[in-house]
């Protein structure tokens, strides 16, 4: 029987790397000592599987209706809130998408609002996607992998990239990605649209 892949939306937030490109140096490591994984933009997920009965032009326009609204709160002109923090590496047994993840800081005030808002939005609960259930950023994404392989990439992260953990990340954008198809469908997903948290305007790419 063939398979069926389904679309889905999913909305990302993106963060801008160190000026040594910590994240993007960390991730090409993992994947020359414990690949392979498959490349994909580093992001935390803020809603996922978005139905595809909502258009992307409509996504849009709840979407910066809704920072919109976050932004009017005056915590959020304050620097510190304008940045992600991660405190620990994590990963998820038999799950490939959380195979090896940074866990951001918490609370959040502009991640923890956004996903509220946007999730009650769409009619669902509040909340970040199982089973960590907690905003993170996924390093590598691995199918069927032996837990003890999993420990060792963590220890590595521990151990080389520790820096990952003292650095404040600023927040950058807003992606809408359309997301196909599980593991198998990750080369074919595609970003629709960007927007610049800053100015809440969308990006040209």
């Amino acid at each position: 029987m063939k398979e069926v892949i389904v679309s889905t939306f999913s909305l990302w937030l993106i963060v801008e790397d160190s000026r040594n490109g910590e994240i993007k140096n960390c991730m090409t490591s993992l994947n020359v000592n414990y690949g392979p994984s498959p490349i994909f933009e580093p992001h935390i997920t803020c809603l996922y599987a978005i139905p595809d009965d909502n258009t992307a032009d409509d996504i849009l326009k709840i979407v910066k209706e809704e920072v919109s609204k976050i932004q009017e709160n005056a915590a959020l002109q304050k620097e510190e809130n304008k940045h992600i923090r991660f405190k620990d590496i994590r990963f998820e047994k038999g799950t490939w998408s959380q195979n090896l993840f940074l866990v951001a800081q918490q609370p959040n005030l502009f991640l923890d609002m956004l996903n509220e808002s946007l999730m009650r939005r769409y009619g669902m609960t509040p909340g970040f996607q199982a089973p960590c259930k907690v905003p993170h950023m996924s390093l590598m994404y691995v199918e069927e992998e032996e837990e003890e392989m999993q420990r060792k990439k963590k220890a590595f992260i521990e151990s080389d990239f520790s820096s990952l953990f003292d650095t404040d990340f600023r927040m950058k954008n807003l992606e809408l990605w359309k997301t196909k198809g599980g593991f198998k469908g990750i080369e074919n997903w595609e970003k629709v649209w960007s927007l610049d948290i800053g100015n809440n305007k969308e990006c040209m790419n």
